[in-house]
């Protein structure tokens, strides 16, 4: 974690930016390129996604951004996902209407299964269906983007938008 989340601060100063870390190298990434640009405009929560996401209060948040995370590949290790039907429940609740959720991935199968989430769900459009491979608007490669093209792996991206309806 680290380049795309500071460089949404720097680019959004008058925005609040929270980020969900669990390793502390990730922490540490985070807080030394904060510093390099001088960027002050975030929280940074050293911990279990589920403990924070669920004190945020409802319809408050602009932006979800997910962006490659752990694959976690075997069948068993599958509910370990932090793209799931329960947390995509819990982030739709904390969305605005209309707030945008990003979800970027190098693993062609849960990138497709994430779709299939998606399209169950029926509180989000896809906004960018027609052009998987195109990253959203401000987008700064990161880390494990150059590792999955190294591993000849292609990242895809989908834009999602919460529709009004559910909270």
């Amino acid at each position: 974690m680290g380049e795309h989340f500071i460089n949404q601060a720097k680019i959004n100063p008058n925005a609040l930016f929270i980020g969900v870390e669990v390793y502390l190298n990730g922490v540490v990434n985070v807080l030394k390129l904060a510093g390099e640009h001088n960027i002050t405009n975030f929280l940074l929560f050293p911990n279990n996604l589920d403990l924070i996401l669920n004190e945020i209060p409802s319809n408050s948040l602009d932006g979800i951004y997910i962006l490659f995370p752990d694959p976690w590949i075997k069948n068993k290790q599958k509910k370990k996902r932090i793209f799931n039907k329960e947390r995509l429940k819990v982030s739709q609740d904390k969305l605005k209407d209309n707030g945008n959720l990003v979800f970027a991935s190098n693993i062609e199968n849960y990138f497709y299964e994430a779709i299939e989430l998606i399209q169950q769900n029926g509180n989000f459009e896809i906004i960018n269906k027609n052009d998987y491979l195109k990253p959203h608007d401000n987008y700064v490669i990161t880390k494990y983007h150059k590792k999955a093209i190294k591993a000849n792996r292609t990242p895809k991206f989908m834009i999602l938008q919460h529709v009004l309806g559910d909270h």
